[in-house]
């Protein structure tokens, strides 16, 4: 069986975890294959997180995310077309090209990387995909990226223990922000809405890690 994008819908339908008609023909349309260029179609039409850069001991420091997390993340991030999103935490770049497959030619998807490495990688990454209107930054992540602000939308890829100030300043009133964060012990995925007297809220912490 040739393993393509849609065997990779086919995996996620199957799971229950792929039942929106926007993220579908997100993830038909771009091929996961050209953000893991290293792995055989059999690699990489997986629901699995795929390390794609290790310390010289063999602690990982970059992925490919769990197609079904991804999933889960941007189901709470409620995108959608002509949204301005910010993305911390670029890593191969597959994200940012599904987020800007669902906001459309008039929205923005901004992707902040610390590693030069994996950031100029996404930026090929990006080019290989056709999508070629994804800006890849460059920078630490906790400072945002203000030219672009204000976000409709902000997601975190990386484990956190507390939203940064500054997020919060580049975020439009009753924006989302989702990132993965430790809460009682316990790492969740929450999705913060922010309100009018800029505190955040999220009542959908779900299991992640």
């Amino acid at each position: 069986m040739k393993h393509s994008t849609k065997t990779l819908v086919d995996l996620l339908r199957a799971a229950g975890s792929l039942d929106d008609p926007i993220m579908e023909a997100a993830f038909r349309e771009v091929p996961r294959e050209h953000f893991l260029p290293k792995l055989t179609p059999e690699e990489v039409y997986v629901d699995q997180a795929i390390v794609t850069k290790s310390t010289p001991s063999g602690i990982a420091v970059s992925s490919s995310s769990q197609p079904s997390m991804m999933l889960q993340m941007l189901k709470q991030l409620q995108l959608g077309p002509g949204h301005n999103v910010l993305e911390i935490g670029t890593g191969t770049g597959y994200n940012a090209a599904i987020m800007k497959h669902i906001v459309g030619p008039t929205g923005k998807v901004t992707t902040i990387e610390i590693d030069a490495d994996i950031a100029q990688q996404a930026e090929r990454n990006l080019q290989k995909a056709h999508a070629l209107d994804v800006k890849v930054v460059n920078n630490d992540g906790a400072q945002g990226y203000a030219p672009r602000a204000a976000y409709d939308r902000i997601i975190c890829t990386a484990g956190i223990w507390d939203v940064p100030k500054i997020w919060i300043n580049q975020l439009k009133s009753r924006g989302i922000l989702v990132t993965p964060i430790q809460m009682g012990g316990a790492q969740v995925s929450a999705a913060f809405h922010l309100g009018e007297d800029g505190t955040l809220f999220s009542e959908q912490n779900l299991p992640c890690r």
